[in-house]
């Protein structure tokens, strides 16, 4: 496969999606790559304190307020040539509930790697970091009946072409279909 899968028009991301040639975890993996291309130090932006608190100085704000600024350009000349973005909407399917009261010590198996559980919110931040709107469709069952998504990811004040494309890729799965009830869930 060539090409960067972020960059391929719609109908393609969603063939790749729909036809198994790319796992989530793989586009996941391609997508952070990518991210890491544009802004190697967006995971430096916000630090967490021991008892997992947020902290923010002025000059760190200043500087999140500038790297904000360039995200929204960068997302604007993007779209001057792509439609939306296709992407996992989180790094793992249905998973089990954890009512632990300490989110932080909250996990995700991830390939079988255990994560910090707020790693769950790194594909929304995709959208939500650049005010950006976003839609989750169907994208088939997991081998284990489960149901999985794709987040279409839109052009800043274009709140209809994501929910758009999410209707047309609903219909292509065949239109909504409630998951099976599964113990433990």
């Amino acid at each position: 496969m060539s090409g960067d899968p972020l960059l391929l028009k719609v109908a393609a991301q969603r063939d790749l999606l729909l036809s198994g040639k790319l796992s989530a975890s793989e586009l996941m993996a391609l997508a952070l790559q990518r991210i890491d291309r544009l802004n190697p130090a967006l995971n430096a932006i916000v630090h967490c304190d021991a008892e997992g608190g947020m902290r923010m100085t002025p000059g760190l704000y200043q500087e999140i307020d500038f790297r904000r600024k360039r995200l929204f350009r960068q997302w604007s000349a993007f779209f001057s040539q792509w439609d939306v973005v296709l992407c996992p909407p989180a790094p793992v399917t249905a998973l089990r509930h954890d009512h632990d009261p300490n989110i932080m010590a909250r996990t995700l198996d991830v390939n079988g790697e255990a994560l910090p559980y707020l790693n769950f919110l790194h594909w929304a931040a995709l959208a939500a970091g650049g005010n950006l709107p976003a839609a989750v469709a169907p994208a088939g069952l997991t081998t284990e009946g489960m149901p999985r998504g794709v987040q279409i990811i839109g052009p800043f004040m274009e709140d209809r072409t994501p929910i758009a494309v999410s209707a047309m890729l609903e219909r292509l799965q065949g239109g909504f279909r409630p998951p099976p009830l599964v113990e433990g869930l």
